[in-house]
């Protein structure tokens, strides 16, 4: 699921690009002779920051109980230049599927270059997706009832800058820390949505619900994913939009915030099992290839999973009982085709679990006199939120009436109507200034820095001081992203749609629904997406970069958890593509190798 992507669209203005991947795009050149890329990692550990005490926000820099880099081998360089060549072998058409020519009356047209090997892509599509499947990378099917089908996925490993990685994995600590400290801002949280809400009653209601709930002396358990794009702008990019550098030369290219997911954040699970899948497939095309073969990277999902527990953990001690305490899971009603990666979610936290809709709790969920939430008969620990982020998942007042019930009772939400709030579009914008950050970051001004530094510019559309961003936009908007405050992808406007909603909106209250993005100007790979029931395509595709994060606190002085993995969730599109959904097959998971 791509919840937000700012992917330039085949019409864009930005600079051309050369989609050719060889040596230099690989960064081949600039490695040290001894310095291969960095295997996916296969470790199931995650690292972070553990605290009793909030104020000492984790530093923006890598964790120093990272483990050293081993010495790299001579299997691992000639993994990485094998891999440099499988990829220019899709550019000079090895993978290509066999070309329809349609009929031409030129009578001097000659036949387009025959593949090199026909059958090659074929055999290595049935690969992956045999070994996706026994991966468990499957997800309902929509049309065939109790049915599966595999994930869409990438044929080939992304290839990703370690520095930059580093940079925005280093940093999650401080996101987690922050998006603590904002949930607990009551006047920050109210004064920035008032107009928001003011036109969305969405929001509306939320607000209402945070204003009556004591989300101070509660503990808030937070799932977070903070997604990246690389950003790569040419010097024409840089001023209005692009990313506030007013040179005349590029900036150089680094991986830029899209947002902070904070609610029904995904993939944690089937996201984590591509790796080996893309090391058999490069063992297949060559078998010189020896990969380090885990079961699964599974570091992200035991990140989730053990956060899970450790919030049935303080329940359970803060509310004694001789009964056995469950996991609840709040989920969509009717169709859930993303039910394996919950389910592997489920599975690792290793609790008792019940899967619910808001439909049939309206009528069996109930808080007693101790504040203690009750389903079926069964006391709730922890309620994980997997639904409740549209307006559309909310049947009326019932439905926000059981909200509010639930975030009253002492059950452990995640997230929080709290959290929940310091996840949308406007909190992010406002965030982006500096003299706002700052007061959340006023102990580490490292980190203010560091996360400043991975912002785009952001505008708010009713905001006079918005007007010579506004007027770029709508002379240049392909350098433009305009995004409402929604989740769950599919919102966001471009080009000619940005410019139309633009002028619809402004000037009256439904511009404050509005966030102005500088959109990332992304470098591209080839690479080839597998598709259940669909032709493999190989394509120009952009990647989407997600860094998962916990966080288990209560009030300003109390934080149990604070941790982030170092896998990643990694994202592929065709470049020109704005639709982002994974279930239609728009996007498709990759997995990371670092340079």
């Amino acid at each position: 699921m791509v919840v937000e992507t700012n992917h330039p669209d085949s019409h864009s203005q930005s600079p051309p690009v050369d989609n050719n991947i060889n040596s230099d795009h690989l960064n081949l050149h600039h490695l040290p002779p001894n310095t291969p890329p960095e295997q996916p990692p296969s470790s199931a550990s995650s690292s972070g920051a553990s605290s009793n005490s909030l104020p000492g926000t984790p530093s923006a820099t890598p964790n120093s109980n990272d483990e050293p880099c081993r010495e790299p081998s001579q299997t691992d360089r000639l993994n990485f230049r094998l891999l440099a060549s499988f990829l220019e072998r899709i550019n000079n058409g090895a993978f290509a599927l066999p070309p329809h020519q349609p009929p031409s009356d030129d009578e001097g047209a000659g036949d387009p270059p025959a593949p090199r090997d026909p059958g090659l892509l074929q055999d290595a599509e049935a690969l992956m997706k045999d070994a996706a499947t026994a991966q468990g990378l499957l997800m309902r099917h929509p049309q065939v009832p109790d049915g599966l089908k595999t994930v869409p996925v990438t044929l080939f490993p992304t290839v990703l800058d370690r520095g930059m990685l580093e940079e925005v994995r280093g940093i999650q600590g401080s996101i987690n820390a922050l998006m603590h400290r904002v949930a607990l801002d009551r006047g920050f949280i109210e004064g920035a949505l008032a107009g928001a809400a003011s036109v969305d009653p969405f929001i509306a209601n939320l607000l209402e619900i945070y204003r009556q709930v004591d989300v101070e002396k509660q503990w808030q358990l937070g799932l977070f994913r903070s997604d990246y794009l690389e950003h790569a702008p040419d010097s024409e990019e840089n001023g209005t939009a692009g990313d506030g550098n007013n040179s005349k030369h590029p900036a150089p290219a680094r991986f830029k915030q899209v947002e902070v997911n904070t609610i029904c954040v995904g993939l944690s699970g089937i996201g984590s099992r591509l790796a080996p899948c893309h090391s058999r497939i490069l063992n297949f095309l060559q078998p010189a290839f020896q990969p380090d073969f885990p079961v699964s990277d599974s570091e992200s999902l035991h990140l989730y999973g053990e956060a899970l527990a450790l919030g049935h953990s303080v329940y359970c001690r803060q509310h004694p009982a001789p009964h056995t305490r469950v996991l609840l899971f709040v989920i969509h009603k009717g169709f859930e085709f993303n039910i394996m990666d919950q389910r592997l979610v489920e599975f690792a936290s290793g609790l008792p679990t019940l899967r619910r809709t808001m439909e049939s709790l309206r009528s069996t969920a109930r808080v007693d006199a101790d504040g203690r939430l009750w389903v079926e008969g069964l006391e709730v620990a922890v309620v994980y939120f997997r639904t409740a982020y549209m307006p559309d998942h909310y049947d009326g007042k019932v439905d926000w009436d059981l909200r509010l019930l639930i975030e009253k009772s002492e059950a452990i939400k995640c997230p929080s109507v709290a959290y929940q709030l310091a996840g949308f579009k406007k909190i992010q914008q406002e965030l982006s200034r500096p003299e706002v950050l700052s007061r959340f970051l006023r102990d580490d001004p490292a980190a203010c820095a560091a996360l400043l530094a991975v912002n785009m510019p952001q505008y708010d559309l009713a905001d006079p001081s918005a007007a010579p961003a506004i007027a770029d936009a709508l002379a240049h908007p392909a350098r433009y992203v305009l995004k409402p405050n929604r989740e769950g992808g599919g919102n966001n406007f471009y080009f000619q749609d940005l410019v139309d909603r633009i002028q619809a909106v402004r000037g009256t209250p439904l511009a404050q629904d509005y966030i102005l993005m500088a959109k990332m100007q992304p470098s591209t790979q080839r690479n080839v997406l597998i598709r259940a029931q669909t032709p493999p395509a190989v394509v120009d595709a952009v990647s989407e970069v997600g860094v998962f994060g916990t966080v288990l606190a209560r009030g300003e002085t109390e934080m149990l958890l604070n941790r982030r993995a170092d896998a990643v969730l990694v994202r592929s599109k065709a470049l020109g593509v704005n639709e982002g959904g994974l279930a239609l097959g728009w996007s498709c998971l990759s997995s990371a190798w670092l340079v």
